[in-house]
């Protein structure tokens, strides 16, 4: 696949909004409704694809229940978009992993009776606090790409949905122009259900992938209850 860059998209808008050429719209402004809508873009995907660009950072809790999640933070400089989940280590990290359950609720938080995590803002705490020591691994979502300069190129994994983006874009433009968009919201809607048709293929074929049998039978309760997270 040949490189998308930002000029690429900013023509296809163009194209896409009827401003071949009106001028009237400065290249900035062209830059900045690329950028808007390769974050739209970006959100639809992990909405879509629960496993979309997962990275992981590794971190030990001992004087705090506190991880910081913002850019202040040297190894959350990609920026936190979503959480996918938060494994602890209770035998130190060479040993078996335990996939904690969020808090779904502020006040969920003081009824917490087993290790858990609640994100808010930009901080992840883990409860219950009397016990929130130890080795975690935060499986994440980085901030969405952003393209610094018309001729920067979009990252691959976005480049294939192109179409999406240059009709987020377009949209932008026409509302600016205070023009009709039903035709491109249309579009985005057929886009969309590409996404969500790709993304469910995606899970069902996953889904489908038989697990060895030595592989299941090493695991607790033979595949099946909660086996070792059961006093967590």
């Amino acid at each position: 696949m040949a490189a998308v860059t930002g000029n690429d998209l900013i023509l296809a808008m163009r194209e896409d909004s009827d401003n071949e050429n009106d001028n009237a719209i400065e290249d900035p402004t062209w830059l900045r409704w690329a950028n808007d809508a390769i974050s739209e873009t970006y959100g639809i995907l992990v909405e879509a694809f629960q496993q979309y660009n997962v990275t992981p950072v590794d971190f030990t809790l001992s004087t705090s229940p506190d991880f910081d999640l913002s850019t202040n933070n040297p190894d959350m400089a990609a920026g936190f978009f979503k959480e996918v989940g938060v494994n602890w280590y209770p035998n130190g990290r060479g040993g078996h992993p335990v996939s904690l359950d969020p808090l779904d609720t502020f006040t969920g938080r003081d009824r917490a009776c087993r290790r858990a995590f609640f994100i808010s803002g930009q901080t992840l705490t883990i409860y219950p606090k009397e016990g929130y020591q130890g080795d975690y691994t935060l499986l994440y979502t980085p901030d969405p790409p952003a393209l610094a300069s018309p001729d920067a190129p979009l990252p691959r994994e976005l480049a294939r949905w192109k179409d999406l983006i240059v009709v987020n874009g377009a949209i932008r433009a026409k509302i600016k122009k205070e023009q009709v968009t039903t035709e491109l919201e249309t579009r985005k809607a057929e886009l969309k259900r590409r996404v969500e048709t790709e993304a469910a293929q995606r899970q069902h074929k996953a889904g489908k992938i038989p697990m060895p049998r030595n592989e299941r039978d090493r695991l607790p309760w033979f595949g099946w209850g909660r086996g070792w997270d059961w006093d967590r």
